[in-house]
């Protein structure tokens, strides 16, 4: 989203983070505005905060720790119209199959590799 403003304005809307910020212009873009209600607003710093100084440093050990899961999904894999053999699928719903995929991912990073069961990945 960009808006052309006047120079008229131009010191207001630079200076005045009351009325005018960087996350409330994202959370607007995302239509997310309610999220500035939490903590006066400060909630969303927070959550960005989070993200840059907890998850970002450890994305490659992220990425690490999901991948089996993903190479698994997909060497079960038969081409549509293959006979199935052994416990190969066939995706006749890509949406679902990547649900599932995401679902697993999840869970095995959230709560650990011991509750990584179907009962936690299948839909209902």
């Amino acid at each position: 989203m960009e808006h052309v403003i006047s120079h008229v304005h131009a010191r207001e809307v630079l200076t005045n983070a009351t009325n005018f910020s960087f996350d409330k212009a994202v959370m607007r873009m995302l239509h997310m505005d309610f999220m500035l209600w939490f903590k006066k607003g400060g909630f969303v710093s927070e959550l960005d905060r989070l993200v840059q100084e907890g998850l970002s440093p450890r994305l490659g050990a992220f990425v690490d720790e999901i991948a089996p899961i993903f190479e698994e999904e997909a060497s079960a894999l038969v081409v549509p119209g293959k006979k199935l053999v052994d416990d190969k699928i066939e995706v006749t719903d890509v949406y679902h199959w990547t649900h599932r995929n995401l679902a697993r991912a999840m869970v095995k990073l959230i709560l650990g590799e011991k509750y990584l069961t179907p009962a936690m990945w299948v839909l209902g």
